[in-house]
């Protein structure tokens, strides 16, 4: 096993000990993570992942049991996530990017429970998922502004970057 170790890069030895479940430092020499491998290997440790399937609403999720993030949702937790995601709301979204001469937004959200995308026209009324509506809100552009002297408090002349919101969301009744 050593041999065949020796031969392998290292993003092949960091993702086989990543499925292992092993911590390791990201400056970490290949010999040393050879080792902490070949450790594991000995604990009897596998590479095999294990997935239970959760059946709801006649779509299948699958929930990874060796990665130490999954949050080990429940059921109810799962469908009243996806409920309050999936739920539509009226609004009307305006570009505020002045360079901007796009007619649509695309926005999609992806996660382990659900997904949705769409193009959604920009100053019309229209029915928007929440989640959505949170994905746009996110968005941010680079823009410019003039740079004022603290001490005049005049402009000098230059310009610096500043990130602002890229899209305006007006919620409709």
């Amino acid at each position: 096993m050593l041999k065949d170790l020796q031969k392998e890069n290292m993003v092949n030895l960091r993702n086989e000990a990543n499925l292992l479940g092993i911590k390791y430092k990201a400056n970490m020499g290949k010999e040393k993570l050879i080792e902490l491998i070949e450790q594991a290997y000995k604990e009897g440790r596998t590479n095999k992942v294990e997935h239970e399937e959760i059946e709801d609403d006649n779509e299948l999720y699958f929930e990874d049991f060796n990665d130490k993030q999954s949050e080990g949702l429940t059921k109810k937790e799962i469908r009243e996530m996806k409920e309050n995601a999936l739920i539509m709301l009226k609004v009307r979204i305006t570009d505020l990017d002045p360079e901007s001469r796009e007619k649509t937004a695309y926005a999609g959200v992806v996660t382990n429970y659900f997904k949705a995308a769409r193009y959604i026209p920009l100053n019309k009324i229209w029915f928007v998922e929440n989640c959505l509506v949170d994905a746009l809100r996110d968005r941010k552009f680079q823009g410019f502004e003039d740079e004022i002297d603290p001490k005049t408090h005049r402009p000098t002349g230059n310009q610096k970057p500043v990130l602002r919101q890229r899209y305006n969301i007006e919620f409709i009744r």
